[in-house]
């Protein structure tokens, strides 16, 4: 539902329902591991890393000679090439199974979104909590989801499809959350 109405000192709000899942945090995080500049960082150190142990690996065993030389050279595209699909997949592995191990109840659940002028307020269970749109720092998107950054690593998870929403009201949110996080940064 949009009013026009002041909510508060804003101008503007749009309210809708939805339901968090444990998905919704998997895919926060598959996002993060994806485009943060740590899981960046990290990806490049054990990828170089990898790249001379493997070159070293193979020519230190044959002694310096041509073949070894060029055999280590291709093993080492190989590295790059391949390493950052396998970082990622084993970082969300990782990731995932010690996930599974915390408590979540706190952020999942059906919730109460609203948009303002200055941020968002997300209720779930009772427990109402504000975020300005100053916070974030960029914004990420899967097919389902927006995931608005607070760090580089902590983002505040939203469904790109809110169900009690109308087609012109959901391209309204839609511009709505896309133009905020941009002016944010």
């Amino acid at each position: 539902m949009i009013t026009a109405a002041p909510y508060g000192k804003d101008m503007y709000f749009m309210t809708f329902h939805c339901h968090l899942e444990f998905n919704d945090i998997l895919a926060l995080q598959k996002d993060v591991i994806q485009h943060s500049y740590t899981h960046h960082i990290k990806k490049m150190y054990y990828k170089w890393v990898l790249a001379v142990a493997v070159f070293l690996a193979i020519v230190f065993p044959f002694g310096p000679s041509l073949t070894s030389a060029m055999v280590g050279a291709v093993a080492v595209v190989i590295v790059l090439l391949a390493f950052p699909s396998l970082y990622n997949k084993a970082a969300f592995s990782r990731s995932q199974s010690q996930m599974a191990k915390q408590d979540y109840s706190s952020v999942l659940g059906p919730c109460k979104i609203t948009l303002t002028d200055t941020g968002i307020e997300r209720e779930i269970s009772g427990d109402v909590t504000f975020f300005d749109w100053a916070d974030f720092t960029r914004l990420g998107e899967d097919d389902t989801h927006y995931f608005l950054y607070q760090t580089d690593l902590n983002g505040l998870v939203l469904p790109k499809d809110p169900g009690d929403l109308n087609a012109e009201e959901t391209a309204d949110y839609h511009d709505r959350v896309q133009a905020s996080v941009q002016d944010g940064k």
